[in-house]
């Protein structure tokens, strides 16, 4: 992405975040995933967890949809995933730190 695209996507969004992500297929062929992304609101979190409940796959789409501002990003994501199912699992991990589950949690008898 350029910086004058950049640039727009800040003023439209305040802070924007870049993540990346990389695997090795089955084939031995590496796949890169450059993405820029918003930050999550409360909406976009409750749709998230309305949706969870129906289906995980809509879930993670439609988050990954919402919050990837680029139009080409989002596609070459998506279209990924077509042929990498779980791909989208890995980019909400992205996002986790935004949606207070990157945290450890623990549990012991009272």
């Amino acid at each position: 992405m350029d910086n004058k695209k950049l640039a727009e996507y800040k003023e439209k969004y305040g802070s924007i975040f870049k993540g990346r992500y990389s695997f090795t297929d089955f084939k031995k062929e590496i796949h890169e995933l450059t993405f820029h992304f918003r930050r999550p609101n409360n909406q976009d979190v409750d749709r998230y967890q309305n949706t969870m409940q129906k289906n995980v796959t809509v879930a993670n789409r439609n988050l990954i949809c919402d919050l990837v501002i680029d139009q080409e990003e989002r596609n070459k994501i998506i279209e990924l995933e077509k042929e990498y199912p779980a791909i989208a699992l890995k980019i909400i991990e992205t996002f986790s730190p935004f949606l207070g589950i990157s945290g450890e949690s623990t549990v012991e008898e009272a």
